[in-house]
């Protein structure tokens, strides 16, 4: 199925500590289908716009826990949200599973919403940079992740491991990490 002829038939958002909605996930259809497209979406702090691409799909109802607003809410099992955030204990409470009645204004007047991100915004997987602290588009990394041909993942100082091989690639990485944790020491 192509994203032309895609809508947006659900989307769930986060409530940020600052009283925006960032889009979390969007759920797609063609008229008349009983089932789905899903998309992971991220707010991108660095380039300052949304990256999302198609991570999924599957028969209706989907399911979903957290903010959400829904073209038709026969589409949505509701499950019990379990957000939660370092470093904001409140991120949970925030983030409650319930249906919006309409879209966020950020959103609002944008038409379809998998329409407005095509158009807008950058169609890319994220990798979270722990140093940056933001969600990076695979396709232009920050300098704390780089891809390992060999394991065939992501890595980095910026990431959650750092890959056991000897490729160039993690070579390079870790004595790059190697150098600033002697620094910090």
């Amino acid at each position: 199925m192509s994203h032309e002829s895609e809508k947006a038939v659900i989307v769930e958002f986060v409530l940020m500590a600052d009283g925006r909605y960032d889009i979390h996930q969007v759920w797609t259809s063609e008229p008349g289908r009983k089932s789905y497209s899903m998309y992971d979406v991220s707010w991108t702090k660095r380039d300052r716009r949304y990256s999302f691409h198609k991570s999924g799909g599957g028969p209706f109802p989907a399911t979903v826990s957290g903010i959400y607003w829904t073209s038709d809410p026969a589409l949505v099992i509701e499950e019990e949200s379990s957000w939660s955030l370092d470093g904001d204990p409140a991120m949970g409470e925030r983030n409650k599973t319930r249906r919006l009645t309409d879209l966020p204004i950020d959103v609002k007047g944008c038409g379809d919403v998998l329409e407005w991100l095509y158009n807008y915004h950058h169609s890319a997987q994220t990798v979270y940079c722990d140093i940056c602290v933001d969600s990076i588009p695979d396709d232009d990394l920050c300098a704390h992740i780089w891809w390992c041909d060999e394991g065939g993942d992501f890595q980095g100082v910026g990431g959650e491991s750092i890959s056991p091989c000897d490729c160039e690639d993690c070579v390079k990485g870790k004595a790059w990490r190697e150098n600033a944790m002697s620094a910090i020491s």
